[in-house]
């Protein structure tokens, strides 16, 4: 079994990512505590979140962006709450606070065989949630324009997409609203769901198959929260320090470790993991870098050996 292979094995975790994984049940527990007496709160987490949930205490901040922007008001605290997160700790909520990327993060410890992407493969990939975030957002303009014309006397001319087009169909949304509210209903979801109901169920399996094989598949290609954050990752306070390793072999180790795949460029320092992916899960902290660059001053001495030897034989 490789050294990818090895990073998703549940038993062999190390003690902060078992950390991590607690700290995400438990902001899971929160968001869902009126289960437990918990009563509901006005605050808006800068993660995905659906605010319909059965037993929801707090608001998602990208349901609350399309819902204000679909009601014709400017999301100024819906930005602040999203940016002012951006630039201080970038998208650590989305490693350890998300309950959608709880559920990748089990999903990848299946024993199933991991898929490591190349990075060209994935270039070709990452601009799909752009393109998620760019239709959603249209939506929301589209249905504040016709709720303000006068002439219109439809309040939803979008249907049930009307109010937050993205959350309908989010398989967040899925697993954690509709499923559970039918299951509170007591109906057959599957005899009951229309075509909508349907489309959503299609989205969330074609979601949680791949994200057995490539780990945190919706957060890299596709979460629309995750492109809304990446414009200023730059900025942000919260960055991993990774000191005594070379470029090239930090990219060698977080090809190995990283969940999302990512990679450092030329422009890049070698002391920080400065990628507008990088969730702070911590994993190449914990893959002790050192050794692995001393693993690889090895490697290439072998190498030079074994060629060394050869040619001499020849």
């Amino acid at each position: 079994m490789g050294r990818f292979e090895n990073s998703y094995n549940f038993r062999r975790l190390h003690q902060l990512q078992i950390f991590r994984h607690i700290i995400q049940a438990l902001a899971f527990v929160f968001l869902n505590g009126k289960l437990f007496g918990i009563a509901a709160t006005g605050l808006i987490v800068p993660y995905l979140h659906v605010t319909q949930a059965p037993f929801s205490t707090a608001h998602g901040a990208y349901e609350s962006l399309e819902y204000t922007i679909t009601r014709g008001l400017f999301p100024l605290l819906v930005l602040g709450v999203i940016y002012l997160t951006a630039i201080t700790v970038g998208r650590v909520f989305c490693g350890w606070a998300c309950p959608f990327g709880l559920v990748q993060d089990i999903l990848s410890y299946l024993p199933f065989k991991k898929q490591k992407l190349a990075t060209a493969t994935a270039n070709q990939y990452k601009d799909i949630k752009w393109a998620v975030l760019a239709f959603s957002l249209f939506s929301c303009f589209v249905v504040a324009w016709r709720r303000a014309s006068n002439t219109l006397q439809d309040t939803d001319p979008l249907g049930v997409f009307s109010d937050s087009p993205f959350s309908v169909i989010s398989p967040s949304s899925t697993l954690f609203a509709y499923i559970p509210w039918m299951m509170l209903w007591n109906t057959n979801v599957l005899a009951t769901a229309g075509i909508t109901g349907w489309i959503k169920m299609g989205i969330l399996v074609a979601v949680l198959v791949p994200s057995i094989y490539v780990p945190r598949f919706f957060c890299r290609f596709l979460c629309p929260m995750g492109a809304l954050l990446e414009p200023t990752f730059r900025y942000r306070a919260l960055k991993i320090q990774v000191k005594g390793i070379q470029r090239e072999d930090l990219n060698v180790l977080l090809s190995d470790v990283c969940p999302m795949g990512v990679q450092l460029g030329k422009e890049s320092s070698s002391d920080y993991i400065d990628n507008s992916n990088c969730i702070h899960c911590g994993k190449c902290l914990v893959e002790e870098p050192h050794k692995l660059r001393q693993r690889i001053l090895e490697q290439d001495s072998s190498s030079s050996a074994s060629s060394n030897t050869q040619a001499a034989s020849s």
